[in-house]
């Protein structure tokens, strides 16, 4: 599921190239503002790390085991493949998902100490020591 919606974001960031994506689930995403002129059926999950550190070798590896389905232009998919190596694009997504981890992060540190006198009324005597 985690990984559904981390692609669903990355991807809509995304300003080259028109494509659709099929999930293992058989939901689809459409990637740019025209039709599709390929589509990508995935018919498992791929860690979405692995996804975005080395994307062409995971197309690869995952296309040779059959789990992953090219319909369409090659030459535009290369083109897109090529575009996503760009270190510039890594950049901004790196940029990204660092912001997400500082915003998850910063939520499990307050559930973790914001727990309130409550609890600790429960284990420790009238003066909270």
């Amino acid at each position: 599921m985690l990984e559904k919606q981390m692609i669903k974001f990355i991807l809509s960031k995304w300003n080259y190239g028109n494509f659709r994506i099929v999930f293992w689930d058989q939901e689809e995403f459409h990637v740019g503002n025209q039709s599709a002129k390929f589509s990508l059926i995935f018919k498992e999950k791929i860690p979405f790390l692995k996804l975005f550190s080395d994307t062409s070798l995971v197309f690869a590896k995952h296309y040779m085991e059959s789990k992953l389905e090219i319909e369409g232009d090659y030459d535009e998919i290369a083109k897109v493949l090529y575009y996503f190596s760009n270190k510039r694009f890594l950049k901004n997504t790196e940029d990204i998902l660092s912001k997400i981890a500082q915003k998850q992060e910063s939520k499990n540190i307050k559930s973790h100490y914001d727990i309130g006198n409550d609890f600790y009324k429960l284990w420790l005597d009238d003066t909270m020591s």
